[in-house]
């Protein structure tokens, strides 16, 4: 031994303090083995995070165009509507003015066929007048 009691006591307190520090060192170790795990599954775990959330956007992005591609569509058959309905109007309108047209040649057409048998009439009236004639003279002859 070394000595002195007081060496003693304190050897022995060096020696619980160091033993202290030892196991403090090792509890310290575990800890930062315990952080790099946490760490790296932690980075992992961001990793995949931030994979769906590209993900996500991406497909808000698609979703995104395709209503806008929804809207436009809608869009145009609005508008295709709208021009279907002034054409059946114009269709309308167009229809009118042919009946009024076929009325106004069938009108026509009568007067004038009224017309053709006016003169139909007056050349065979001429004509049974020019035979009467005829068939007068021959009797007066």
């Amino acid at each position: 031994m070394l000595g002195s009691k007081r060496e003693e006591e304190l050897e022995e307190k060096l020696y619980i303090a160091l033993n202290s520090v030892t196991k403090l060192c090792e509890k310290c170790k575990k800890l930062q083995n315990l952080y790099k795990i946490h760490v790296k599954e932690s980075k992992k775990e961001i990793l995949t995070l931030q994979r769906d959330l590209k993900r996500v956007n991406d497909d808000i992005t698609r979703i995104t165009e395709y209503m806008q591609d929804v809207i436009d569509e809608f869009k145009q058959l609005r508008s295709d509507a709208n021009s279907v309905s002034k054409l059946k109007m114009d269709i309308a309108n167009l229809k009118g003015q042919l009946q009024s047209k076929i009325s106004e040649l069938d009108s026509s057409y009568m007067l004038s066929q009224g017309r053709w048998m006016y003169y139909i009439r007056e050349s065979d009236i001429e004509n049974n007048l020019s035979s009467k004639i005829e068939e007068l003279r021959t009797l007066k002859s």
